[in-house]
């Protein structure tokens, strides 16, 4: 429960902003550094963010309001943090792995003003007393720009792709999926298995923006394997290849987001289980499903993703939640009652 008086010290913290055009600025956790996840582009979409908003460099984050950061699961350590930050510049963290590293990642809620959660259905642990919890931000596509995405996908979808179940992931030993992973490797045929280490993600990861997107654009289809039943990017990166996707139903928040009407016409296929037998017929179904459609639907599935799931439209959500909380149009609440995905906040 966010304590009464800190409820109302973020409010009017925040509603100090009404009227005024809000500087912000964006700052990915220092954690995707190294495999340099996140566009170099991706600050050409944000900073066009307008609507009472007005975009600032991170380098010039003393001059801001407003500082939006993303957290992967470990405190956060980037030398931004130990900088002297102003006393009126309100931190808002959007945790990208909170299904994982809870004492990590509550550590850095109790750091921030407001939080956002990627993965909603592991929501309850990070409700505290001292950060207000928006609304459910999940994941989306963020290794391209917008630009770039439209440029290298949209321009890719008409290219051969191969009828592989494309299977490419970071093979980690204390992740659900592990087991899957190896299983595959040994008994699953009609499949092209490229699996990484923890510690060995150069085979894709050191890869030009263009070379990523080649090796999803060769596929007609891939299957989603949670690391625990978390709805992960991989999903709008491989429907941004305009790829027929196999989904595991012990994805928790899946149907939230994609409701299933809409993945039914976007050609995604729900897996009851992750046996072999079930996967091999229902690959089989995903090529089918791609070849009817042909690459109208490869760019339906595309422009889906362009319109709706990329990094810009999630900052544009948190941005614009803030926004109503300077405006008065929604309150932090000092109860939280029930906490739906909607936010834990009072209209």
């Amino acid at each position: 429960m966010l304590a009464p008086l800190r409820a109302e010290m973020i409010e009017r913290q925040t509603r100090r902003l009404a009227g005024t055009s809000i500087k912000f600025t964006f700052v990915p956790s220092v954690e995707t550094k190294p495999i340099n996840y996140f566009s170099e582009r991706i600050w050409d979409d944000i900073k066009h963010i307008k609507e009472g908003l007005e975009y600032l460099p991170p380098n010039q984050f003393s001059k801001c309001d407003l500082m939006v950061m993303t957290a992967h699961g470990k405190d956060l350590y980037d030398p931004i943090m130990t900088a002297n930050i102003p006393e009126n510049l309100l931190l808002a963290i959007w945790f990208w792995d909170n299904h994982i590293a809870n004492l990590a990642n509550l550590r850095t809620a109790l750091a921030a003003d407001y939080i956002f959660l990627s993965h909603w259905y592991k929501s309850g642990y990070l409700s505290n007393p001292v950060s207000a919890m928006g609304p459910h931000i999940p994941l989306c596509s963020a290794q391209w720009s917008l630009a770039e995405a439209t440029r290298i996908f949209l321009g890719g979808m008409g290219a051969p792709r191969s009828d592989k179940l494309l299977v490419n992931y970071i093979d980690y030993p204390w992740s659900k999926r592990s087991a899957v992973l190896n299983e595959m490797k040994s008994s699953l045929t009609g499949a092209n298995i490229l699996v990484m280490g923890s510690s060995e993600k150069d085979r894709y990861f050191a890869k030009s923006r263009e070379e990523r997107a080649l090796e999803w654009l060769q596929h007609k289809m891939t299957i989603i394997l949670p690391a625990e039943n978390d709805l992960s990017t991989r999903v709008f990166d491989a429907l941004l290849a305009g790829q027929v996707i196999l989904v595991p139903q012990q994805i928790a928040d899946f149907d939230d987001v994609i409701p299933p009407p809409l993945q039914e016409q976007l050609g995604i296929i729900r897996l009851p289980d992750l046996k072999m037998p079930t996967i091999s017929e229902a690959a089989a179904e995903g090529v089918r499903i791609f070849d009817r459609a042909g690459e109208a639907g490869a760019r339906t599935r595309c422009n889906y993703v362009l319109e709706n799931h990329m990094l810009v439209h999630r900052v544009q959500s948190i941005l614009a939640t803030i926004r109503s909380v300077a405006d008065g149009h929604v309150r932090p609440l000092s109860k939280i009652g029930h906490a739906s995905s909607a936010g834990i906040f009072l209209a």
